[in-house]
């Protein structure tokens, strides 16, 4: 009889809590090593242990979980190149959005084969967005490259370390990035994060036996399979679709969109993209990302008590035709494509699936809105890369809960923390003048969606770049769910010597010393009919300045007064009984 069909419940349990455990601690030593602002402070990185025939395991509950679900693809690149080629002490590096399956090059992988009594168990994974990848521009982050090249290294499964010797390579490779020293740090935290997983893992197996933890594995695969699939049969079969938007690419081409056939099957999905836009440039999304947010789409519509592992990621199959925006040709631009074409991925997930099981799905999500500031600080003399997610938007609604604001984007799931005004003005020659919600911004709904954002700051640096690759939802708003309303649309202006002057997404322009940044973020989707909403909700969210007392009559059917805040029940009751 196979062993592993024998270990107990409590055994198994114990199991997995331990792996989620390991890469908590993983977590740990990255965030408090790590010194560049976008990896300790923004947590735009992750974590996972996997096991050696690159089936995922768990992930760390801290961090970007866009990271993650694509590294079952990275390992089988690492495995495709080296074969069974490691040894204790390798550490392999690799960002390539075409051969390693790699998200924008910034982000870049770090993997850590793990033995456990000289034999290959498991792989650690850390992948982080990095300050700098090379490219035309710091930060690797802007429209209008002319091929993937311009936008920074494109690095290949590489060994940075042998036996636990650090290679030559990996300086050659620092040697070509800006603030290579910080990088140098960043890199190793990196790496000690993967060491600790590494010693958490084998400590692991000593204590139930290295045979216990193999079976546990494949009993822990089965049982999340088992589980998603059955909640997959419980769904109606059927085909549907749904679409999302991005405003443009940032070389002439307005309104990219994907397109989605979502099939449920039995207890299968297919999510067919063949009828997405042809790709493009900068928004692009390599086949790694695209795997990635599809899956991200799918989880929350899952018990949460499922273990996220390779088990849980089986039963949804992936039609991605080559030349497409979801699967672009190399050497297309992909700079922004886990944010600009990962969202409307999501999206368009969210909207063929609210059309099968409403209950379950969440409304659209605001897209991002994190303008880039390249400039000289004329404190240090140095150049500076900033990007802030100070005016990102809010989360849509979902049956039973709000959403939440200044977390987008979706492809994130609510993992990216926006960096400290104190920090910001610090580390950067910007002053925040305002980081406030934005009243009316959410979709209204039995649920509201999460507020987006108004922020204003003033450049007290020299002159620099501003970049708006990494800000969007000018042309699109997020939708709501069942009855619940769309969110409004976010846009950006610059005011300079008094006058305001707007600034399209996806662009590049020059900013002036004093120069005034103002940003509108979008809230997230409504869930349900917003006259459904309980009266006092909406009158505490006007109380709160969430919502307008014109909005709480026209979008809810709520009569405030707006001196005394108290509700005039009988036209309030009249108003929500009027045909809609």
């Amino acid at each position: 009889m196979n062993n592993a069909r024998v270990i107990d419940p409590l055994t198994k349990a114990l199991i997995h809590a331990s792996f989620l455990h390991i890469m908590g601690e993983a977590a740990e030593i990255l965030e408090k090593t790590a010194i560049s602002s976008i990896l300790c402070e923004a947590r735009d990185y992750c974590l996972a242990l996997l096991d050696r025939q690159g089936r995922l395991l768990s992930i760390a509950e801290k961090g970007n979980p866009l990271h993650v679900a694509s590294a079952e693809l990275q390992i089988k690149a690492a495995l495709d190149k080296f074969g069974d080629d490691f040894q204790p002490g390798d550490v392999i590096l690799e960002n390539d959005s075409y051969t390693a399956y790699g998200n924008h090059l910034p982000d870049w992988t770090f993997i850590r084969p793990i033995f456990v009594e000289n034999e290959l168990t498991f792989f650690a994974l850390c992948k982080g967005h990095q300050a700098d990848t090379k490219g035309a521009y710091p930060g690797g982050y802007f429209p209008g490259g002319y091929d993937v090249q311009s936008e920074g290294l494109l690095i290949p499964p590489t060994k940075v370390f042998k036996k636990g010797e650090r290679q030559e390579v990996h300086e050659f490779i620092l040697h070509n990035v800006r603030w290579s020293e910080a990088e140098r740090i960043d890199n190793a935290a990196m790496i000690a994060s993967l060491k600790k997983a590494e010693e958490k893992a084998i400590e692991l197996c000593k204590r139930y036996g290295k045979a216990t933890i193999l079976g546990a594995i494949d009993i822990l695969i089965d049982d999340a399979e088992k589980a998603v699939r059955a909640e997959i049969s419980q769904w109606p079969d059927g085909t549907y679709y749904g679409e999302g938007l991005c405003d443009r690419d940032g070389s002439g081409t307005e309104n990219v969109t994907v397109r989605a056939d979502v099939t449920i099957k039995g207890d299968e999905i297919t999510v067919d993209f063949s009828k997405t836009d042809k790709q493009v440039t900068f928004v692009n999304s390599p086949i790694g990302c695209t795997h990635s947010v599809t899956y991200l789409a799918f989880i929350p519509m899952f018990d949460p008590n499922i273990m996220t592992n390779h088990g849980k990621l089986k039963p949804i199959k992936i039609i991605a035709p080559k030349g497409t925006v979801v699967n672009p040709e190399y050497p297309a631009t992909i700079g922004a494509c886990a944010v600009f074409v990962g969202d409307p991925i999501i999206e368009s997930i969210q909207m063929a699936m609210g059309k099968a099981i409403p209950d379950k799905v969440c409304a659209a999500w605001a897209q991002h809105m994190a303008p880039v500031f390249i400039g000289q600080d004329p404190r240090t003399k140095e150049a500076f890369w900033l990007v802030l997610f100070q005016g990102d938007g809010g989360s849509g609604a979902v049956d039973g809960y709000d959403g939440c604001p200044n977390v987008a984007p979706a492809n994130a799931g609510g993992g990216l923390w926006s960096l400290p005004v104190e920090l910001t003005e610090i580390k950067f020659p910007w002053r925040i003048l305002k980081w406030e919600l934005l009243t009316d911004s959410s979709g209204a709904g039995k649920y509201r969606g999460g507020l987006g954002i108004d922020w204003i700051a003033v450049n007290e640096g020299g002159k620099a770049i501003g970049e708006t690759g990494s800000a969007g939802g000018e042309n699109w708003v997020p939708f709501g769910q069942k009855g619940g309303k769309s969110g409004i649309r976010s846009g950006m202006t610059c005011i300079r010597g008094g006058k305001e002057e707007y600034r399209p997404t996806f662009a590049m322009w020059p900013v002036e010393p004093e120069d005034i940044i103002h940003t509108t973020s979008t809230g997230g989707g409504g869930h349900g009919n917003p006259f459904e909403r309980p009266i006092e909700k909406v009158k505490k969210d006007v109380r709160n300045g969430y919502v307008s007392v014109e909005k709480a009559r026209e979008g809810y059917g709520v009569v405030i007064n707006p001196e005394t805040f108290e509700v005039d029940l009988d036209a309030t009751n009249k108003l929500r009984k009027e045909p809609k």
